[in-house]
């Protein structure tokens, strides 16, 4: 532990990784960067800096003290800018590899590494789209400590019901075709990277419970630390968390403190036969493809 330098937090979204964002500011020694990947993170940077409210807190139901990105407020942006290199994104959700050519993003992480240790403070991503990368931070930020924020998939899918709504999209388990949260995107990369990965079922509950699914279950396996949603709230979870963070802070206490005093206990999954099969479906696929991860 003594030879990690900085954190990376990911988990598919709506798992709550923003509780767990907004726990790790208590921390005097952190420098959380929220959202890091974002598709308009320069847009929400600038409006930070300017004093503009974020439009997304109401509809995304979070309970953030502060701005989101309070973080970035002295940071160059034209600099920022320059590194982040949003003309060569192809994707919202990158998936890499250790051996990935990446170097976009390994200057724009450099950038902000270095923004934090300048500040004497430890750099943290709380990065939702990077939780298919941590071969990829292991191989070129060997010193991160990478956290893994997991959730089940029907309370995921039941979240982004509400935000769709919210959108004036009517998102049911049966959807074909709609990207919603990259939940297309992402599965038709690991399509693409896992050929052996067959469509069994076209609809939306079924890519997104693969998507998460795999999450749980293989990048798990390459997380330092491993929070379920599910078990946030129990003392033994919050002192797993406060030990790894005795290394990088003197002040692990108010994290917990803070996720025992917002956390929300996960409500029993509501039934669903129809969910049911299409959960079972994803874990006889998963279990069948256990030998190439």
């Amino acid at each position: 532990m003594a030879n990690f330098k900085s954190i990376l937090v990911t988990g598919f979204f709506r798992t709550g990784s923003t509780l767990l964002f907004s726990a790790l500011r208590q921390c005097p020694d952190l420098q959380v960067f929220y959202e890091p990947y974002h598709p308009e993170i320069l847009k929400y940077v600038e409006a930070c800096q300017k004093g503009i409210p974020n439009a997304d807190r109401e509809r995304l139901g979070h309970t953030v003290e502060g701005d989101y990105f309070e973080e970035y407020r002295y940071v160059d942006t034209k600099e920022m800018g320059e590194v982040y290199n949003l003309k060569s994104r192809t994707l919202d959700h990158p998936l890499l590899e250790a051996t990935s050519e990446k170097s976009d993003l390994y200057n724009y992480v450099a950038f902000l590494f270095e923004h934090a240790n300048g500040n004497g403070k430890t750099p943290v991503l709380q990065a939702n789209r990077l939780n298919f990368c941590f071969n990829w931070f292991n191989s070129n930020f060997p010193g991160s400590y990478n956290i893994l924020v997991t959730r089940n998939s029907r309370d995921i899918f039941l979240s982004l019901q509400k935000l769709a709504k919210k959108d004036g999209i009517n998102l049911d388990a049966d959807t074909i075709g709609l990207d919603y949260w990259n939940v297309l995107s992402i599965f038709n990369s690991l399509q693409a990277r896992y050929p052996k990965i067959k469509e069994l079922k076209q609809c939306y509950y079924y890519k997104l419970c693969f998507v998460v699914e795999w999450i749980n279950r293989v990048e798990s396996k390459k997380a330092d630390l491993i929070l379920p949603y599910e078990s946030l709230g129990n003392p033994s979870t919050q002192n797993a968390l406060a030990q790894a963070l005795k290394v990088f802070s003197k002040e692990a206490l108010p994290v917990c403190k803070y996720i025992e005093g917002r956390y929300i206990e996960a409500s029993p999954l509501a039934k669903s036969e129809d969910l049911n099969k299409i959960e079972r479906l994803v874990e006889e696929q998963l279990s069948s493809l256990d030998y190439i991860y």
